[in-house]
């Protein structure tokens, strides 16, 4: 087992004990609790997956995932309902994160992150109902948000 293996389920339970605003603030953890076989650029510590990583995790660690990837939907004000993940304005979570600069960014790139982390787990219902509500959402919100649907549908095309 890797490093990351080992510290997986530590590193969500620490994401969990954080609040909404600590998690916005906190940039770090997204390449730990969503690891991919991308060297990340902008934290020198985030592990990469290897083959066997990802096995491991296949065998032992998915629903520890799950509890994470449901952790992330209610920061960004998504809920699952009926199959389908939909914002939720009302949701405690919401940090406009698609339309407010300040948190466009950083956000846009942890979404990709998800995205790659999830199909290469494979859980791919999990992305693709995350996928298609940020399919509904981007439309309908300033160009980069719009220009981040392009990297997600890359990430989505790569796992088909």
């Amino acid at each position: 087992m890797s490093v990351l293996t080992d510290t997986y389920k530590d590193r969500v339970d620490d994401m969990l004990i954080h609040s909404f605003d600590e998690l916005e603030e906190k940039h770090d953890f997204i390449q730990w609790v969503f690891p991919t076989k991308t060297v990340s650029q902008y934290n020198d510590d985030a592990p990469v997956l290897t083959d066997e990583d990802i096995e491991y995790f296949k065998e032992h660690l998915i629903p520890t995932v799950r509890v994470a990837f449901n952790r992330m939907l209610a920061f960004y004000g998504l809920v699952t309902k009926n199959g389908y993940i939909v914002f939720d304005n009302t949701a405690v979570g919401s940090y406009n994160w698609f339309q407010t600069k300040p948190y466009r960014d950083h956000n846009m790139l942890r979404i990709t992150r998800i995205l790659e982390c999830l199909n290469l787990l494979g859980l791919r219902d999990e992305a693709e109902m995350f996928y298609d509500c940020l399919s509904i959402i981007a439309p309908h919100c300033d160009s980069q948000t719009r220009n981040s649907h392009k990297y997600w549908s890359e990430v989505m095309d790569r796992f088909n």
